[in-house]
């Protein structure tokens, strides 16, 4: 399409384009006629330039988004053989959350062409968004066939394999092997000697996390951090984007007695730096979530390394010595890599919350029914999890209230509630709510809840604190899996058995018993708080001298 220009202005947009000069080339491209710039090359340029360019605020970022993405949707249009156009279509939506149109165009590119990469691909990531877990998978599963899976792949595919309706923890290994079979090898002579330091004063400490900023791990983390810092040297090895360090990284910086930033450091670097610092025991706050770097563990950066809060599976890396539990979350240590680190009571405890924050009375005084809710990520909305919240909309007048821990597209509240539908239940009963300016009015919404439905098989963690701070008790499942047993650990040390349910039928049976007995429910809701105080979910205290005594012990 370049080659309809005259050599002058050819040659003028070649060296815009080799400048990465965006402004210059919209520029260049509103000085043609009409006729070109509908032309799908320049409409596709157009998008590129609009998504490139530097902008100074979030607000015109956005709107430069949305710009573009109607730009590739023009330019795809217009010739549907354009890949082009149709990936960076595909990419923009990733970011903009919108996938009705771009869906339909990469399905039919794919039954057109029969395996494209980078369609494949597209795909499992959409679908991911749209909680179609069982299709994510199975389209990474192709491309993995096909060879071409690249480290996001090999990660992702662990990491989303815990949402799995199917899951299994044999095939669980499975995945996580190919992705260490995946991990290149060292030129070991390049790395320095692993070693302790000679007379230590004090025990030395690592910390590995690409979330050392405000995100739910920390919540759970820093007040252990600071207590830590006390007692042993500490030293935080921080991969997290520079874009998105905030206050809460600030914050860390000051109960870390070293901070290093290894964001912009290679394996062989990143793993020199930790064993320079002679580091004798170090954590992984990430495994397969999150854009971790799991290889710095496999090639072996500390004596002892331990998995612990971000992640709570298996990484499947025999140099992964351990994995912290407790005696609910991991009933079987089949197929794990990792010995078992239990805590007494709970694998994590999480920071008090906003005190101020008052717990009201129960909904169903007011309301008249029964409103139940689940504040997690849709992606843990599994079939089986709408199968079993279906039969409990069927049998109790109740409510159902969704609210997503991220950023969702009308399409995906489209797929959840197609599914409800499936199963005959009134789409009436279930009512999605956005999501919240702030922290405190997000935790103002449970005030709308009577009961939480946990999701199986990978448990709500951080949105059970809440719920059980709120006075919002969390019906759950017992299940297999780490993921699949959160709910159990946190009402096994509440003392609330009467939420834990062996399988689907007692859950049921659970349900209609809870909420039968309204004024039990309004009681338990009056006096949560006080009785979460108390319990180790939120003592603080106890749990980092309990962490201190697990340290002690493998030292």
């Amino acid at each position: 399409m370049i080659n309809e220009l005259p050599i002058e202005e050819k040659k003028e947009l070649e060296k815009l384009v080799r400048a990465n000069d965006y402004i210059g080339i919209e520029e260049f491209i509103n000085t043609l006629n009409k006729e070109l710039k509908e032309k799908p090359f320049f409409l596709n340029l157009l998008g590129v330039c609009k998504i490139s360019k530097k902008v100074s605020k979030f607000e015109i970022a956005k709107e430069e988004a949305k710009k573009s993405r109607a730009l590739f949707k023009k330019a795809y249009e217009k010739d549907k053989n354009f890949t082009d156009a149709l990936y960076n279509l595909a990419e923009i939506s990733l970011k903009t959350v919108e996938f009705d149109d771009v869906l339909i165009f990469l399905q039919k590119h794919l039954e057109k062409v029969g395996y494209d990469f980078k369609t494949v691909f597209f795909l499992a990531r959409i679908y991911f968004h749209l909680g179609e877990t069982e299709k994510t998978i199975n389209y990474y599963d192709k491309i993995i066939e096909k060879k071409n899976a690249t480290k996001f792949i090999f990660v992702n595919q662990p990491y989303i394999y815990n949402y799995s309706s199917k899951y299994s923890q044999k095939k669980y290994s499975d995945y996580c092997k190919k992705y260490v079979d995946s991990i290149k090898k060292i030129d070991e002579s390049k790395l320095l000697k692993l070693e302790k330091e000679k007379e230590q004063k004090k025990i030395k400490i690592g910390f590995f996390s690409t979330n050392f900023r405000d995100h739910a791990v920390m919540k759970f983390f820093m007040p252990t951090i600071k207590f830590l810092n006390k007692n042993f040297e500490t030293f935080a090895f921080n991969f997290t984007n520079p874009r998105f360090q905030d206050d809460v990284t600030k914050e860390l910086k000051q109960n870390f007695s070293s901070w290093n930033d290894i964001h912009d450091l290679d394996d062989i670097a990143a793993v020199n730096l930790i064993r320079k610092n002679k580091i004798n025991i170090l954590f992984d706050l990430v495994g397969y979530s999150g854009g971790g770097r799991l290889e710095l563990f496999k090639y072996r950066s500390a004596p002892t390394q331990i998995s612990w809060i971000g992640y709570t599976n298996s990484t499947g890396i025999n140099e992964m010595d351990y994995i912290i539990a407790d005696p609910n979350v991991l009933n079987s240590d089949e197929h794990y890599t990792e010995k078992i680190l239990r805590l007494p009571n709970i694998w994590s405890c999480h920071s008090p919350l906003k005190e101020q924050i008052k717990v009201n009375e129960l909904p169903f005084k007011k309301n008249g029914f029964i409103t139940f809710g689940s504040f997690n990520s849709f992606a843990k909305i599994s079939d089986d999890t709408i199968i079993l919240w279906s039969q409990i909309l069927k049998k109790i007048e109740a409510k159902l209230l969704l609210k997503s821990s991220s950023s969702v597209h009308e399409s995906a509240k489209r797929t959840l509630l197609k599914k409800f539908e499936n199963y005959g239940v009134d789409l009436k009963k279930i009512e999605f709510l956005k999501r919240s300016e702030t922290y405190e009015k997000h935790l103002q919404c449970y005030n709308k809840i009577d009961i939480a439905l946990d999701t199986i098989p990978y448990n709500g963690a951080t949105t059970s604190f809440e719920s059980i701070w709120m006075g919002v008790p969390v019906l759950t499942t017992i299940g297999n899996s780490f993921t699949s047993r959160y709910g159990y650990s946190i009402n096994k040390n509440l003392n609330l058995n009467e939420f834990i349910a062996k399988n689907n039928e007692d859950l049921l049976n659970k349900a209609l018993n809870i909420t039968s007995k309204i004024d039990e429910l309004s009681k338990l809701r009056n006096n949560l708080r006080s009785i979460a105080l108390k319990s180790p979910l939120f003592d603080t205290v106890k749990f980092n001298n309990d962490f201190l005594n697990l340290i002690r012990q493998i030292t």
